[in-house]
């Protein structure tokens, strides 16, 4: 059985394996989200929103025509909700989602 997280940032859905999730964190002035991945030095996405973990995502390769006009890494996409979602290779993620505002410090939703 598969989980992945699935999160609203700049402007799309994106999901990531939930075993490679470390930890959740509010974002900066507690607005969105910080989601950090593999250790407390890995990568941390600024998600604008959270829509939770889906189980047993059908994930479908990337069509030849998207792949003509996006450049980006991905594992490829899937449907949630009637919306498409990119899931993405957390070792490769695409530069755009790893901005300043996920780089700052944020408060865990653990603490």
């Amino acid at each position: 059985m598969s989980e992945h997280l699935v999160f609203h940032a700049k402007g799309g859905l994106w999901a990531v394996p939930s075993a490679s999730v470390f930890r959740l964190e509010r974002g900066p002035r507690m607005r969105g989200f910080g989601v950090l991945l593999g250790s407390e030095e890995g990568a941390r996405i600024f998600a604008e929103e959270i829509h939770g973990m889906v189980t047993n995502l059908v994930i479908r390769p990337f069509p030849e025509l998207l792949r003509r006009f996006w450049s980006g890494n991905g594992v490829g996409l899937s449907v949630v909700e009637e919306r498409a979602v990119v899931v993405l290779d957390p070792e490769r993620l695409p530069e755009a989602l790893v901005g300043s505002a996920a780089k700052s410090p944020a408060q865990s939703l653990a603490s």
